[in-house]
């Protein structure tokens, strides 16, 4: 029974992705969340500075500044807090023995990967947002082109959420 509970190598490397996906999921959210690229004349370099400066606005004459930023936001803090309650009840279920923290950990890894792919699903919407529409018509006004990608933020919460999750799966029913 005692080595049935023991900490393997197998057991570490799951632990170390788990908490590698906690540090780089804190680490997504603090960090730009999308990026804009502008390509022409030295207008869109002025507009893209007037955007910068105003990252902080939540919306334009009441209309979000896009499609699904509140939601992307709101499940990476619960694939966030999904990463952290994978790894505690991963290293918990390895020193007690109950065997609904193997569904817990099931469940919340489960939930981490739903909520990083989410995230990201979101993140991609906004570019249907009329606010941003509106960005890149202005922008074909001075001959100019934008672009509005997912940053590196978006990237390390999503990918690190999922490896995490994909871990905690893996130990949940294997480990």
């Amino acid at each position: 029974m005692a080595d049935k509970k023991k900490f393997n190598v197998v057991s570490i490397i799951i632990l170390a992705v788990l908490g590698v996906a906690l540090i780089m999921g804190i680490v997504g959210l603090c960090i730009d969340w999308w990026a804009m690229s502008a390509e022409g004349e030295t207008e869109a370099a002025k507009l893209k500075e007037l955007i910068d400066a105003n990252k902080d606005v939540k919306d334009l004459g009441g209309k979000a500044l896009y499609a699904g930023a509140e939601a992307a936001q709101a499940f990476g803090i619960i694939a966030v807090i999904a990463a952290a309650l994978t790894a505690v009840s991963y290293v918990l279920s390895k020193f007690v023995d109950i065997k609904v923290l193997k569904w817990v950990t099931l469940g919340c890894a489960v939930l981490l990967i739903v909520s990083a792919v989410v995230a990201l699903i979101c993140t991609f919407c906004f570019g249907t947002s009329e606010y941003l529409k509106t960005l890149k018509e202005q922008a074909e006004k001075f001959g100019s082109s934008l672009k509005f990608l997912p940053a590196a933020g978006c990237w390390l919460l999503s990918i690190f959420g999922i490896l995490g999750g994909a871990a905690g799966v893996y130990g949940s029913l294997k480990g």
